[in-house]
């Protein structure tokens, strides 16, 4: 259970970097965008943890008896249950941000600038649900050092450093926050894809 335990004390000390910069680099009317923001990631998780939350009793047992077959099958049609949520839940922010922010009650003078953050924010659907679901599946199949790399890169190191990055050497703004969570999923993706290479390795 250390990874997603620690998932939510990264999550901490993210929100905490990610207030500041929206503070320093937009002001009150760049947070306040990140909270709407910040309601939809809410909602975009909830759909996966409710896709994780199902399937990982049946990888544990799966895994425990060694019925590798009914594993397999389960982790095929979740993981294309997955892809499917996120592609529908990426059309629904990138056609449906003003409409989101009609419900939202965004102001006016903040409709530009809270749609773009939500647009840009739904690129990483897919991966955020790609990484959902491995973190998921390695808890339950006996590999909790690569389930904490996930939790680790996706959570704390890639995105603190990336926002701040962004933030400091790049004119992006307050869209820094949004540019970093984006690229902090394909960032992670990337070092677990040699972390496996580098377990898979015969010696």
């Amino acid at each position: 259970g250390l990874p997603a335990a620690m998932i939510f004390f990264f999550q901490v000390v993210l929100t905490v970097v990610i207030n500041h910069t929206l503070a320093v680099t937009g002001g009150d009317h760049a947070v306040a965008v990140y909270a709407v923001v910040k309601y939809l990631i809410t909602f975009l998780y909830a759909f996966y943890d409710g896709v994780t939350g199902s399937i990982q009793p049946m990888l544990g047992i799966y895994q425990g008896e060694g019925e590798i077959d009914n594993l397999r099958r389960t982790v095929s049609v979740s993981f294309k249950m997955m892809l499917l949520i996120s592609v529908g839940i990426t059309f629904v922010m990138e056609l449906g941000a003003p409409v989101i922010c009609m419900i939202f009650g965004v102001e006016p003078g903040m409709l530009d600038i809270t749609m773009t953050a939500i647009r840009i924010q739904a690129l990483f659907c897919i991966t955020a649900g790609i990484l959902a679901f491995l973190g998921a599946f390695y808890r339950c199949t006996g590999h909790e050092g690569v389930a904490m790399v996930i939790a680790a890169c996706n959570n704390l190191i890639f995105p603190v450093s990336i926002i701040l990055l962004l933030a400091n050497y790049t004119p992006l703004g307050s869209n820094s926050v949004y540019w970093g969570l984006v690229l902090t999923d394909y960032a992670t993706l990337l070092v677990l894809f040699f972390t496996l290479r580098v377990l898979r390795k015969p010696e």
